[in-house]
């Protein structure tokens, strides 16, 4: 929600506020492309302050449009620069201009965007968009859900309505902003579980207060840790448990979680619920595993998880997920096998006999997927044997503070000065 809130504000008129912004790189990455697109944003006493231009309102950039590392960020930018009628230049880190984009070459020209430097093999790269953008009626593959959000934003600045739809629902935080900020969105399901979003637009929309609620994925390691550790108790603050995205929720306490829901409220458009976890004896749970998380990154907390429980949790259905969430999984079974769980994947099912206790002693390279090495590090706190990682500041990247918020619930870490080599962590 904090790049969705920069962006809907930036495309408001008048002041939007923001309170609870994720200040990560790829959220930053989105305010800085915002100030290029001519809108006004500035920090003052912890809120951030958006001067949005109107619907359509944005200006040519001067510069390149940098993401870092941030293939969301810049996913999104792709639809929302793309889409008007002058050229922008996306352009990213060393690893992020490796990275194909050819998944975004069907959207993009269904959009009517033109490629007009290097194509989509990498970046930096050149779009601009049509003269007319004709409002698109387009289905979004199941293994990029994230484009769904990437054709709304660019939906905003066509006039007439869009009509994006997906092979079954997913978390619609999108829409829930968009109406919000007074956009025209309806949504429905078809017979066989197809879900279609339509959108009207060049809506007026209207500056808001917004409250980022903390990050259901994010709040998923805090939430595993206090489950997997003896003794412990801990309150996770001011959550989204809007149902879209609280598949991982329900698979904890599926699994025999003490979970209980808070002053349970909500704030713009999200539900909010203060999560009290004590520690449980968890069992094994079988589910297809596409069901059983919200986002591919909760893989890692759920299958830690499944690593303290009593008995067999089986995942099934893996191969039908996105590549990049199979390749999240296989890690994690990789992960827990160097650790000492009894886990296998045979073909299209993850199997996880847990039970015995957890030797832990792993040293791993946080590589292209820190989710799943900080979902290792979680695994540390109740091990045997510490578990060390060797990039603690991409793990940072990823999730700000998540040291402090770690020691909070009882781990002891071992961290370097400047916080990019190894960092342990113990029970």
């Amino acid at each position: 929600m904090s790049r969705l809130g920069l962006i809907l504000g930036a495309m408001a008129r008048g002041e939007t506020v923001i309170e609870g912004l994720r200040e990560t790189p790829g959220v930053l990455a989105i305010a800085d492309m915002l100030q290029l697109l001519g809108a006004r944003i500035d920090k003052r006493a912890g809120r951030w302050h958006v001067m949005g231009l109107g619907t359509g309102g944005f200006l040519e950039p001067e510069t390149d449009l940098h993401f870092g590392d941030s293939v969301v960020s810049l996913e999104l930018a792709m639809g929302l620069a793309g889409i008007y009628d002058f050229p922008s230049r996306f352009a990213g880190s060393e690893w992020l201009s490796r990275q194909s984009l050819q998944h975004l070459r069907e959207p993009l020209a269904v959009l009517g965007i033109r490629v007009l430097e290097r194509g989509l093999d990498g970046l930096p790269t050149t779009l601009r968009g049509p003269r007319l953008a004709v409002p698109p009626i387009y289905e979004v593959a199941a293994d990029a859900p994230r484009l769904k959000g990437t054709m709304l934003l660019a939906a905003l600045a066509i006039r007439g309505t869009s009509e994006i739809s997906e092979p079954a629902a997913t978390p619609d935080h999108v829409e829930r902003l968009l109406l919000g900020f007074g956009a025209r969105v309806d949504s429905f399901t078809d017979g066989v579980g197809r879900h279609t979003v339509a959108l009207d637009g060049l809506p007026s929309l209207r500056a808001q207060r917004v409250v980022v609620p903390g990050d259901p994925t994010l709040a998923a390691y805090a939430v595993v840790a206090a489950l997997i550790v003896p003794g412990s108790e801990a309150v996770v603050e001011a959550v989204s448990v809007n149902p879209s995205r609280s598949a991982l929720l329900a698979s904890l306490l599926q699994m025999g979680a003490d979970v209980e829901l808070l002053n349970r409220r909500s704030a713009s458009g999200e539900e909010i619920a203060d999560l009290r976890v004590r520690h449980s004896a968890l069992t094994g749970l079988t589910a297809p595993a596409a069901t059983a998380v919200s986002a591919g990154v909760e893989y890692g907390a759920l299958i830690v998880a499944a690593g303290f429980a009593s008995g067999k949790t089986r995942l099934t259905e893996v191969q039908q997920l996105p590549a990049q969430d199979r390749r999240r999984v296989m890690t994690m079974a990789q992960g827990l096998q160097a650790a000492g769980v009894d886990c296998s994947l045979d073909g299209d099912c993850l199997e996880i006999d847990a039970g015995a206790p957890v030797a832990g002693g792993i040293n791993i390279a946080v590589g292209a997927d820190p989710w799943a090495a900080l979902a290792l590090l979680v695994l540390g706190m109740a091990a045997a044997n510490p578990v060390t990682v060797d990039d603690g500041a991409a793990l940072e990247d990823r999730f700000p503070g998540f040291i402090g918020a770690l020691e909070s619930i009882g781990a002891s870490f071992t961290v370097p000065t400047d916080m990019t080599t190894r960092i342990g962590v113990l029970g």
